[in-house]
């Protein structure tokens, strides 16, 4: 009896992979996903391309690259976000966008925030401002075969990053075959009064958005994917 039962839900599993297309992605999208490493994300992402439609989803011209990006505190992780400003030493005293170069490390500290080592600095946001339901999101909803993108407030419209000419400099002299992943994060920036320092919290390794940067030389255009 108990093969004839484990016979049925096997040929059920079968049916069931069988009848599920995998979509082929056609354009930039990625999102933090509701699985075991990224529900530990403090900050919540999703990104869109808007990419040279004559190509396809993942070329875009080099002078005309927008990222469309949304992000949010995460609401299942904010009383632990909030614990870490609970310290005498470190001070929150607002949040930061940066697209960087090079992956960092958890806690990075500073001298000066808005000018970190291999990174430019986006945005700086107001403290109370990110912190307040604007920002909210959550992971959304996730089954066995795929995850839902999160949840966002229905007000936060989120930012278009053109990356300019002076970003796309920035990111082809640092390699000489101008293929580059470069990355995007929020990050909470804190004060270190004890040792007049800022410490930027990047998180995991899963927090913020990898970006992949190629330029085809042969059709002059740059092809982008994001994880």
């Amino acid at each position: 009896m108990k093969r004839i039962i484990a016979f049925f839900m096997c040929l059920i599993v079968i049916i069931g992979l069988a009848g599920c297309k995998i979509k082929e992605k056609t354009e930039l999208h990625f999102y933090t996903r509701p699985n075991t490493n990224y529900q530990m994300a403090y900050i919540i992402y999703e990104i869109y391309g808007e990419p040279t439609k004559i190509i396809d989803g993942f070329y875009f011209e080099k002078n005309d690259i927008v990222l469309n990006i949304k992000y949010g505190w995460n609401e299942a992780k904010i009383e632990s976000l909030l614990n870490g400003a609970n310290n005498k030493q470190y001070e929150l005293i607002c949040f930061g966008s940066y697209i960087y170069l090079e992956r960092q490390p958890s806690n990075s500290i500073c001298d000066d925030y808005k000018n970190f080592e291999k990174s430019i600095l986006i945005e700086e946001i107001d403290k109370e401002v990110f912190l307040s339901d604007y920002y909210k999101a959550n992971l959304g909803k996730s089954n066995f075969f795929n995850s839902k993108p999160p949840i966002f407030s229905k007000e936060n419209e989120g930012i278009k990053l053109k990356l300019t000419p002076e970003y796309i400099n920035w990111i082809e002299k640092s390699t000489e075959n101008y293929s580059k992943k470069f990355y995007f994060a929020v990050v909470p920036i804190y004060y270190d009064s004890t040792n007049n320092k800022y410490l930027l919290s990047f998180g995991s390794k899963y927090d913020g958005i990898e970006i992949e940067y190629h330029y085809d030389e042969e059709k002059n255009l740059v092809h982008m994917n994001a994880s």
